[in-house]
């Protein structure tokens, strides 16, 4: 409730600050239609960035943090310029001056370093929208914080500050109708909602600039133009990145995280796995604003989000519910150990798991091998699949049992799968232990492996596959979220043991 109240808040003060924009800046400079215009503008982009920060306390968010401080930073540059200004005598600058300047820099060392120490956890670089506000926040308050400074006065008619207004409200204005554009707005490529605003925006406060540049020192320009500069690059970056990844973390309802959660475009490639900690970074360069996300975890209920609505490091929240399970029966009689599927692994093909070339190296993908158990009940002890090939120092698998429906896997036999790693195991037999399960198979059952982690050390990853094999049936999902395809007379090193 108090979420939704704050994001109603949010989303009216943006609105009345984008409409009093505009005859703010049509406006002639320095009427009363300007002024009043201008002061409802600043009030709401103030009210904007403090709910802002609220909700990204309330669902813990980097990216709503950044955009909060950033809108906050530049409505008050801005009027802070102005009032400079407009001085009537020269004034004295006291730490009251200098000190949102000071807090606006040491915040951008933090947005800066939170990136880079992300990235060196999770092994990988990418250029995330955080590390572009952080940068525009560090270069612009310690441009003000050394001309403060060296100065120690404000002179009266100082023009550079009246530059210095026109392309801090532009930028503020920029990052509100760019919030705008991408909640809003579904057209043509995804990174259009997020270029457009900073190309056009950019092109205005630009005219603005060549307007009073006459007026206006050439050193002062210079700073001016470098700040149209850090704000184009910012909604360029921003473009690029929103449009690569998409970042974020999968929680419960107690906000823990969620481990092996799957994600991705149902019935597509274009998908990947949370890690234990529920992290994850899932490749969004072929997605479209309104493609819609499952995130799916056995025991949980599935929840789907549209690409727009996925800002990077958000947190998905998934709901737990009751899984039923079949029930199991032991009956009475002598039991004789038997195995199923096919134990040699002297195969001239391999058929892979991780694909270096593509983004998280294809996390996600699943092979599995159909077993015939026969009329009687099989009662499954344990899986075992043959490694080919593996150059990653530490792997993570996932093995779920499925029953067989229509000729493909179907409804999960095992409570969130059975899930394990590997350590410095290159290449031979994987053997798992699933009697804890007590599983009674009565007919045909399909039985997979899906890689879900890894090391950073590593590129391949792979099992071998044999072909004719009469009678058998090989799966293969490309994709967490992708649908299964079958292969017959096909056949993987996989075999499972049991008593029948």
């Amino acid at each position: 409730m108090t979420q939704t109240i704050f994001l109603i808040i949010h989303i009216a003060a943006g609105s009345i600050a984008l409409a009093a924009g505009i005859p703010a800046m049509l406006a002639k400079k320095g009427s009363a239609l300007h002024s009043n215009s201008g002061r409802v503008y600043l009030y709401c982009m103030y009210v904007v960035g403090f709910t802002a920060l609220i909700l990204s306390f309330i669902n813990p968010s980097p990216f709503l943090f950044s955009i909060g401080l950033f809108a906050l930073y530049l409505a008050f540059g801005g009027w802070q310029s102005i009032r400079f200004w407009t001085l009537r005598k020269p004034m004295l600058l006291s730490w009251r001056e200098k000190l949102p300047h000071v807090l606006a820099w040491v915040t951008s060392i933090f947005m800066l370093a939170q990136p880079v120490a992300d990235m060196v956890d999770r092994k990988m670089f990418y250029v995330p929208v955080l590390s572009v506000f952080g940068l525009v926040m560090f270069i612009l308050s310690s441009r003000t914080l050394r001309t403060m400074y060296v100065s120690k006065e404000i002179q009266v008619k100082d023009r550079s500050y009246l530059f210095r207004h026109i392309n801090y409200m532009g930028g503020s204005y920029i990052s509100a109708f760019t919030a705008f554009a991408v909640t809003n707005l579904a057209f043509g490529p995804s990174w259009l909602p997020w270029l457009m605003p900073t190309l056009i925006g950019t092109l205005i406060i630009t005219l603005a600039n060549i307007k009073w540049q006459k007026k206006i020192k050439p050193k002062a320009t210079k700073a001016a133009l470098l700040i149209l500069i850090l704000t184009a690059m910012s909604g360029q970056i921003q473009a690029k990145d929103q449009q690569a990844m998409i970042t974020g973390q999968t929680v419960d309802q107690e906000m823990q995280p969620i481990p092996y959660v799957s994600i991705g475009l149902p019935g597509s490639s274009i998908g990947t796995v949370s890690n234990e900690e529920g992290q994850f970074i899932l490749d969004a360069s072929e997605l479209k604003p309104n493609d819609s996300i499952l995130f799916s975890c056995l025991g949980y209920t599935p929840v789907w989000k549209t690409q727009k609505a996925l800002s990077p490091g958000a947190r998905i929240r998934l709901i737990s519910q009751s899984t039923s399970l079949p029930e199991v029966v032991v009956r009475p009689g002598k039991l004789r150990a038997k195995s199923l599927g096919m134990t040699k692994s002297n195969a001239f093909m391999t058929t892979n798991l991780a694909i270096s070339k593509k983004p998280s190296m294809n996390l996600g993908a699943s092979i599995g091998k159909k077993f015939f158990p026969g009329s009687k009940p099989f009662y499954l002890d344990s899986f075992a699949f043959y490694l080919q090939y593996n150059t990653f120092d530490t792997v993570v698998f996932r093995v779920q049992v499925y029953e067989a429906e229509w000729g493909k896997p179907g409804k999960t036999l095992l409570p969130q799968g059975k899930v394990f790693s590997l350590v410095g195991v290159k290449k031979g037999w994987v053997k798992v232990d699933l009697s804890s399960y007590q599983l009674a198979l009565e007919d045909n059952f399909i039985v997979a492996v899906e890689w879900v982690g890894q090391s950073v050390k590593g590129n391949y990853l792979g099992l071998p596959i044999k072909m004719p094999v009469p009678g058998s049936e090989h799966f293969y999902r490309y994709g967490s979220q992708n649908k299964w395809k079958r292969f017959v007379s096909m056949s993987t090193s996989m075999y499972v043991t049991g008593k029948q």
